[in-house]
């Protein structure tokens, strides 16, 4: 590059522009993909996890136990214990998260197995009057 020649210079320049242009694109994209394929694997873990726990409850039921879902009522009550004596804002969020989680894990198993329930037997998951 010379200081003279301007239209020469505004033309280097810009190829050097398109070219790590190019270069960060696909560096974010491989990032991008990264990211995505190790959000949708701690997904899919999670996943596994849940039913595995909703598994073991069905079960146990299934064989006159219910043992396991008690032990995760009194892992709840035990965490709505903690929650209630904390006085750290940031733990009280993370007992919050981890005591709303094991909730909705209770519902969608009750819900799932309810519908389960119904659709099985023949019967309606909400009766109608006559």
């Amino acid at each position: 590059m010379k200081p003279g020649e301007r239209k020469t210079n505004f033309r280097v320049l810009s190829e050097h522009q398109q070219e790590i242009g190019d270069k960060w694109k696909r560096l974010s994209d491989k990032e991008l993909q990264q990211l995505l394929s190790k959000a949708i694997s701690t997904q899919k873990f999670r996943a596994t996890a849940d039913n595995y726990k909703m598994d073991k409850w069905l079960r146990e039921l299934q064989e006159g136990s219910s043992e396991g879902l008690q032990q995760e009522l009194d892992e709840i009550k035990q965490s709505i214990e903690t929650l209630a004596n904390a006085n750290d804002p940031a733990e009280r969020r993370r007992l919050s998260r981890e005591l709303k989680k094991k909730l909705q894990d209770l519902e969608n198993f009750a819900s799932d197995q309810g519908r389960s329930a119904a659709t099985c037997c023949g019967a309606q998951a909400y009766p109608q009057a006559a």
